[in-house]
């Protein structure tokens, strides 16, 4: 017959170890958890300095300079908004004053010289006859015609930030020209307040240039007396 304080001791062993292999296994899930906690917490660590970094390089790039011309930009948003307006308030049909040409003319020729050809006559605003929108047009020297995308050279001269696009890819206009889509500006023989008036012209190069210019008394159809666009 068996001794009972061996099976006691035996029992007491027992109930020692299933007590202690069940703390092994608290400890082995407590710590499982405390090593995904620590994973999410990097995780989160790298996503926000991701987001941190990619908020710095947009802002790098959208306070970088560029000197097109006379004209220095100090940031993207002012390179595209001066193209906009330029285009949505110049007459069409009529060739660029010379601080506007020089301009434009210095950003085709870095963002697209593919498009230049011959040499560049003259730079106008036309009504694309597919899209039914204004377009910037180049004349080249040797009278051949062609249009642009002022947009792509923006995108490959000073790329706008990434927050001005929507998640579909498209640029949110208003938050770079505010109140653009509430402005009919497509209007063939259209303008903005002053565009047109008088005998303009020389407004932009012997004042200051399209946005803020005082108006000259130039060849026809450029910038008249106190014609600003806004």
């Amino acid at each position: 017959m068996a001794d009972p304080s061996i099976a006691a001791t035996v029992l007491a062993a027992a109930e020692d170890d299933e007590r202690t292999a069940q703390e092994v296994q608290k400890a082995e899930e407590l710590g499982a958890v405390t090593a995904e906690i620590v994973k999410d917490d990097e995780k989160k660590e790298e996503q926000e300095t991701t987001v941190e970094e990619a908020g710095k390089e947009e802002e790098q790039m959208s306070a970088a300079e560029l000197k097109l011309g006379p004209k220095l930009f100090l940031s993207s948003i002012e390179l595209f908004s001066y193209l906009y307006d330029l285009l949505h308030g110049w007459v069409v049909n009529t060739d660029l004053n010379k601080y506007e040409f020089l301009v434009v003319s210095e950003l085709l020729k870095e963002g697209a010289p593919h498009k230049v050809g011959a040499g560049i006559s003259a730079i106008q605003v036309r009504m694309h006859p597919s899209w039914k929108s204004r377009c910037y047009y180049l004349i080249r020297s040797d009278g051949s015609v062609d249009d642009f995308s002022y947009r792509k050279c923006v995108e490959k001269l000073l790329p706008l930030p990434k927050s001005l696009f929507l998640p579909n890819g498209e640029l949110d206009l208003d938050k770079v020209v505010p109140g653009a889509k509430g402005k009919n500006r497509d209007k063939e023989n259209g303008s903005f307040d002053g565009a047109a008036k008088g005998r303009g012209g020389r407004g932009g190069w012997a004042g200051r240039g399209f946005q803020g210019v005082r108006g000259g008394r130039g060849g026809r159809g450029g910038h008249g007396k106190g014609g600003r666009w806004t």
